[in-house]
């Protein structure tokens, strides 16, 4: 009989969990996770969740303080290009991480970098800091996320 913590971090055919969390519990229980060793677990993943589970990845790396960034995913997982809303919102996730870092990642280096997701990516990047500027001066910033690997 298998402890739970050895039991597989993917999901059962009649399982509702999403890949995302079982990576999480996967990041939880392996001293150094890779994203690769968890997908091989999973052949039939869509591409909105192999999404899911590189922006959680990207994101608790850069927590951590891991120097990468969406462009590294997309050449790691090409399938991610079939889907322009999928890769923006994981260059816009790279964005706000590191914003949340106190790092700023400029817009002209987004547009430079992904100059054919440049006007979409200038659009999201505008509107995150209209909806910034117009929050009251009293609003905390959210609590920074710790470093999980």
């Amino acid at each position: 009989m298998s402890s739970p913590r050895s039991a597989p971090a993917v999901r059962s055919p009649g399982s509702i969990e999403p890949p995302s969390v079982g990576f999480q519990r996967h990041r939880l229980s392996e001293p150094q996770p890779h994203i690769e060793a968890f997908l091989s677990q999973l052949p039939t993943i869509s591409v909105s969740e192999l999404a899911a589970v590189m922006r959680m990845d990207l994101r608790q790396r850069l927590r951590c303080g891991e120097q990468l960034g969406a462009g590294d995913y997309l050449t790691r997982f090409p399938q991610l290009l079939d889907d322009a809303s999928l890769v923006i919102d994981l260059i816009y996730t790279e964005f706000l991480v590191r914003e949340e870092l106190g790092e700023r990642l400029h817009l002209s280096l987004l547009q430079q970098q992904f100059p054919q997701y440049a006007a979409e990516l200038t659009a999201q990047v505008e509107f995150h800091y209209a909806i910034e500027n117009s929050e009251p001066e009293n609003v905390s910033a959210r609590p920074r996320t710790s470093c999980v690997l």
